[in-house]
């Protein structure tokens, strides 16, 4: 048995690499990606002995903890974050300025329209795709940046 696990251990540590990009997918640097990586190899450890298939376990283990951190970390709803009305967007906070610096230049765009008050339609019709479109892409445009404000309030 002890062989058994020191040989899921090694392994762990041959994919070490594999995991950290993967992790990278989640947090958006390397830095942050290793701290996560640790900390699902920390929760993993003790249970390796009753795993089959160690990659796809691990990268559900690190999913788990990246979401963890997460919810530990709830940031305030985005338009509460943004309320002040006197500072442009991109002057709120480092974390924000991050965030919205990773955004696509029509994701920023779609995002500002949105946040400066702008309604539905015209930002549907600027952006030439139906309000039913443009109400799923803020949706999944707010998420992600909520998600990624989470996690960086956890590193801020």
């Amino acid at each position: 048995m002890d062989e058994e696990i020191r040989r899921k251990t090694a392994a762990l540590a041959d994919d070490r690499a594999y995991f950290v990009a993967y992790a990278q997918t989640l947090v958006g640097n390397t830095e942050d990606a290793e701290d996560l990586v640790h900390t699902a190899y920390v929760k993993a450890i003790p249970h390796i002995d009753a795993v089959r298939n160690l990659r796809p376990w691990m990268t559900t283990v690190i999913l788990n903890a990246f979401r963890s951190q997460s919810r530990r970390k709830r940031a305030l709803p985005l338009e509460e974050v943004l309320s002040e009305p006197a500072e442009p967007f991109f002057e709120v906070s480092d974390g924000i300025r991050a965030v919205f610096s990773q955004l696509a230049d029509g994701e920023k765009q779609v995002l500002e329209s949105y946040l400066e008050g702008q309604s539905y339609g015209a930002i549907a019709q600027e952006q030439e795709i139906s309000k039913s479109q443009l109400r799923g892409r803020l949706y999944r445009l707010k998420q992600a940046v909520r998600a990624r404000l989470a996690y960086l309030s956890v590193y801020l």
